[in-house]
């Protein structure tokens, strides 16, 4: 069961590393596109102050100026959907990146009760066996957050896990691969401790790095919002413009202003 609900943790913690990467992607995409929409409302604001009003041009740069507005506006809440999406899995990986210390305590004194005695029963081999399911199902996550968020930078703390990571599996290989009672390899706890240590290191530098991802996204959601209130302006600007017009050219027809 607790390697179930490893695999469980780390294929939740995946899928939210894949949604902050991708919000941070669609919203600067959608800040650029509603950009776009914004200097083109502009162009259309000029095209209405040129056109002769009532004409096929007017009415279509009216319209055209209008659903231009709208479409920004429609972007831009979507880069807010996307933005709270990547803050949402920075939260969740700062929380593992929180709990990593109790996890690494919690598997000290456990480690410490069954080696009380320097033996490993056949009993204490399950916990074992849960516990190795844990570091390989994590190791996959840890590794493919570290891709995911190319942290080549740490290289150096990476390596560091990784010795961790071989020396401790060994370890618990060794304990598993043997029948009945197994002593407790020598240096065990050691490779346990560094091994936690430096997960907790490297968790912390992945949720840093999600936390940027979200900050950069909510950035580009901002933006988007930013452009989208401009093509509004604009768009409401001609669009007074174009009904001022309309209203002066039916008081010229209504004979209510002759000069």
């Amino acid at each position: 069961k607790a390697a179930e609900e490893a695999k469980t943790d780390a294929n939740t913690s995946l899928e939210n590393a894949q949604a902050a990467q991708k919000a941070a992607e669609d919203a600067q995409a959608y800040a650029e596109a509603v950009e776009t929409l914004a200097n083109e409302t502009k162009t259309l604001v000029e095209t209405l102050e040129t056109s002769k009003v009532g004409t096929d041009e007017y009415n279509k740069a009216v319209a055209d100026l209008t659903a231009a507005a709208g479409d920004a506006q429609s972007l831009a809440d979507q880069a807010a959907q996307r933005a709270e999406a990547a803050a949402q899995a920075a939260q969740t990986a700062q929380s593992a990146a929180d709990i990593a210390k109790s996890e690494a305590d919690k598997a000290t004194k456990t480690l410490s009760d069954w080696s009380s005695d320097k033996i490993i029963s056949p009993v204490e081999k399950s916990g074992i066996s849960d516990e190795l399911a844990f570091i390989v199902a994590d190791k996959e996550d840890i590794e493919y957050q570290r891709a995911l968020y190319s942290l080549e930078s740490e290289a150096d703390l990476y390596q560091a896990y990784l010795a961790g990571y071989n020396a401790y599996k060994a370890d618990l290989d060794t304990i598993l691969g043997a029948s009945g009672s197994v002593a407790v390899p020598e240096g065990m706890a050691e490779h346990q401790a560094t091994f936690y240590n430096t997960r907790t290191a490297i968790l912390n530098a992945i949720a840093t790095a999600a936390k940027l991802v979200a900050d950069n996204a909510q950035e580009a959601a901002d933006d988007a919002q930013e452009a989208a209130d401009a093509a509004k302006e604009r768009a409401d600007a001609a669009y007074a413009y174009a009904e001022g017009l309309k209203d002066l050219l039916e008081q010229i027809d209504d004979d209510t202003i002759l000069n």
